[in-house]
């Protein structure tokens, strides 16, 4: 196929495609960074908590320290801690990882309301 113009027949149709997508993508116009931020101190918590083999009282003081002002709750093995959540009508965002301590699996999650 000879090419005489700037662009090609199919590149001009492919970007037409792309364009026509991104203007009907819905935007959501109520988007708050905080359940995203939310989500960021969560993974930086469980992560310091599986590597650090942190115990049950220095996850709760760690918690507390970083989640300020907000409700949460700490579940380790299925045994909640801080059971503080009205789950509802809110929103609750929750994370967990397993880590190996003295040899056994343990789940450890976090829930933090917005």
């Amino acid at each position: 196929m000879k090419n005489n113009g700037f662009f090609s027949l199919e590149a001009l149709l492919a970007f037409s495609i792309i364009v026509l997508l991104i203007a009907v993508t819905p935007i959501n116009e109520n988007f708050s960074g905080k359940d995203l931020f939310a989500q960021q101190k969560e993974n930086d918590l469980l992560i310091v908590w599986a590597r650090n083999n942190s115990g049950k009282e220095e996850m709760l003081k760690d918690a507390e320290l970083f989640l300020k002002g907000s409700k949460f709750e700490i579940t380790i093995n299925n045994e909640k801690y801080l059971p503080e959540l009205n789950k509802e009508g809110k929103d609750v965002i929750s994370r967990g990882i397993k880590r190996s301590n003295k040899g056994k699996i343990e789940t450890i999650r976090i829930s933090i309301q917005n």
